[in-house]
């Protein structure tokens, strides 16, 4: 951030002024730095997540006024609060989502506006908990829609993903057992956490019922490619219903009658990110952070988000 004077102080940004593949149409300015209206507060940014969501943003998903920023998930501390904001004063330390909707900026960004926040509790690293918001807010609603019911058997496909591997320490910590369909990266830290894993591929439907006995309850599919529905239907006994996804396969999950949540109202009030944030400052939750970068190397990030194996989340630090 450069200059003194708050009217005319400047903050580096990574942001898109038209809809398109994000290579060709993001890139990093120099902007004003914003002021937080109300309700908001601005943080200077520590940590910010990437996700596949920003590069969706970039190419026209829930389009809205340009220009726009990328990075949702954000770690910081505050240097400004807007008005009606309680509970919150300059210097605190925060952990939540950047108003990606109604500010011209984001995460991606020297200074950050936010519009949902919770206390970072001490003992959570800055990094570690700018990896939580998305990957804990989605794992979170999905297992709420299929039901979080002790004692059920859950299959969470695509365990390895940053929303997997959230949505398998949230369904165990909340009494169920869970089967995680997942890569060789993150099988050992699966099972460490308290899963059965198998594998991905040809032959699931049949490993998973002989781990299960049967088929399982219910069935989260997370998994960024799409494909495998009608294994998962097999594995939930051939019952679609019992299959929520919100990964690769949205495309596919109406023609086959898998529940998706673009298509599905979603329940109202669900917010577990202070309760999750606090079981990671108590080392009992955690989101694999696979690399960081400078905000100037957000290329370097894209590039590996979209190779399709980040192994983790990847975090940009502006500081």
């Amino acid at each position: 951030m450069t200059g003194s004077d708050p009217a005319t102080a400047t903050m580096r940004t990574v942001r898109f002024h038209e809809y398109g593949e994000p290579a060709k149409v993001l890139h990093v300015e120099t902007v004003p730095v914003p002021e937080p209206g109300p309700g908001r507060i601005r943080v200077a940014v520590h940590a910010c997540g990437l996700a596949p969501a920003d590069w969706a943003l970039c190419r026209g998903l829930f389009a809205g006024d340009l220009p726009r920023g990328i990075g949702i998930d954000v770690s910081g501390t505050v240097d400004a609060v807007g008005d009606g904001v309680d509970g919150v004063s300059v210097g605190d330390l925060m952990l939540g989502t950047a108003d990606w909707r109604g500010a011209s900026t984001a995460g991606a960004s020297d200074r950050a506006i936010m519009d949902r926040w919770t206390p970072i509790p001490a003992g959570l690293d800055l990094t570690q908990a700018a990896a939580l918001p998305m990957s804990v807010d989605t794992a979170y609603l999905h297992l709420t829609m299929l039901g979080l019911d002790p004692g059920k058997a859950i299959l969470i496909h695509g365990a390895g993903s940053t929303i997997g591997y959230a949505a398998v320490q949230i369904a165990l910590l909340r009494g169920m057992r869970v089967i995680a369909a997942a890569g060789q990266t993150y099988a050992q830290r699966l099972r460490d956490l308290g899963a059965e894993v198998t594998s991905y591929g040809d032959g699931m439907a049949g490993r998973v019922q002989a781990i299960s006995n049967g088929p399982v309850d219910l069935v989260l599919d997370t998994a960024p490619t799409g494909g495998a529905l009608p294994d998962l239907i097999q594995i939930a006994g051939g019952d679609p219903k019992r299959v929520l996804t919100c990964g690769g396969s949205v495309p596919e999950a109406a023609e086959l009658g898998v529940r998706d949540s673009f298509r599905e109202g979603r329940p109202e009030g669900v917010d577990a990110l202070p309760e999750f944030a606090r079981l990671a400052a108590e080392g009992r939750f955690s989101i694999p952070v696979a690399r960081t970068f400078p905000l100037e190397d957000w290329e370097t990030a894209l590039e590996i988000s979209q190779g399709g194996y980040p192994r983790g989340k990847l975090i940009l630090v502006p500081a």
